[in-house]
């Protein structure tokens, strides 16, 4: 009872468009925590089926249920939830405040403007949004990055870069209403996959302050473009590994929950695989080139993968070479074996928002 009584469950969802996901693990605390790294208890996978709006809240009733299961009816401490697009839309905007003389600008200071600057932004949500997450990514003084906390330094001019994300009303009450029956007890964060990126890539090695991270989910790839280390934009193109899955089970005419075997035992998926890149790039290239032109990115990360085999990692990042229209860029396939000494055997894919909340957990820094 004493371990049990040092230490605190935890569960970390991934909410992405083929597929639920979630991490069940628990925190030491007290004299345990000196030598406890993070337990992964238990991954609940739950797949999404036909139209993804419908059946979304099939999907997270059936994967709360059995987490709950899991977790022997009892609540988490926390409950972190990720979110992939298209269940969010978000962006990067910037707040000014400007001094007749020098000031120390004050913590305070720093906060009301935001407050402000949030205000401000709530009037102008479309009919039926809300927003759920609103960060200052950094504060600047005089130009210059004092990363969030000014400190009381002195300036004539504050600038702050807020990132806003915001949902649909009705998707928000669905999700409440789902917490409230399976999870009423437990402390609730939402966020998203760019920015639960973001917070970790700036840490890492080769992460540079002009970079691109490329995030293949089930049904859409978002590309996340950040600009002096900032998360500036995210765009998103409508494919994903779902779809080359679902199209490979219609072309052999294979159950779909078969196609995995299919992938391992079978040399025409390369040829199959071919297709699709070539598909998906004709889709990517023009997105990234139109933001090279105003905003050149020294690295590009892959991340995510959905279903795919870890094997197809090469190919991505062999895809995106052909990418490069500035002389320096290059490309990291972020995947579990760049952190062997974290995951262990863990097979090596690239990169998903468990995996990122598994090494933010662990402080890889």
């Amino acid at each position: 009872m004493a371990l049990f009584s040092q230490s605190r469950l935890h569960l970390t969802v991934d909410i992405g468009t083929a597929l639920v996901s979630g991490m069940i693990w628990r925190e030491y605390a007290g004299a345990f925590a000196k030598n406890k790294k993070p337990d992964i208890l238990e991954v609940v996978r739950t797949p999404l089926t036909g139209n993804v709006s419908r059946s979304l809240v099939t999907a997270l009733n059936v994967f709360f249920q059995k987490t709950k299961e899991a977790l022997g009816g009892h609540d988490p401490a926390t409950i972190t939830i990720g979110l992939a697009a298209p269940y969010y839309r978000g962006e990067t905007v910037w707040a000014r405040a400007s001094f007749a003389k020098p000031t120390p600008v004050s913590p305070a200071m720093a906060a009301k403007l935001f407050e402000e600057k949030e205000t401000e932004e709530r009037t102008s949500l479309g009919e039926g949004e809300e927003l759920f997450g609103h960060d200052i990514l950094a504060v600047f003084l005089n130009g210059y990055p004092v990363g969030k906390d000014p400190k009381g330094r002195i300036a004539t001019q504050l600038d702050e870069a807020i990132r806003l994300s915001v949902w649909r009303s009705a998707f928000k009450k669905q999700l409440d209403r789902l917490l409230e029956e399976h999870f009423s007890h437990a402390s609730i964060r939402i966020t998203t996959f760019p920015v639960a990126y973001g917070e970790l890539f700036h840490q890492i090695p080769h992460f540079t302050r002009e970079a691109t991270v490329i995030d293949i989910g089930g049904g859409v790839t978002e590309c996340s473009f950040f600009e002096e280390g900032i998360l500036e934009e995210v765009l998103t193109i409508p494919q994903g590994s779902d779809l080359w899955l679902a199209r490979i089970a219609e072309h052999e005419r294979i159950p779909r929950d078969e196609v995995i075997s299919w992938i391992r035992e079978n040399k025409r998926f390369d040829q199959l695989l071919a297709g699709y890149l070539a598909e998906w790039s004709a889709l990517l290239r023009p997105v990234i080139a139109a933001k090279m032109l105003t905003q050149p990115a020294r690295h590009f990360f892959l991340v995510g993968g959905g279903a795919l085999l870890p094997q197809t990692n090469a190919s991505f990042a062999a895809l995106l070479q052909t990418f490069q229209f500035g002389s320096h860029a290059d490309v990291h396939a972020l995947s579990a074996e760049t952190f062997r000494d974290r995951f262990g055997q863990w097979p090596p894919s690239l990169l998903s928002f468990l995996d990122i909340s598994l090494l933010a957990l662990w402080n890889i820094t």
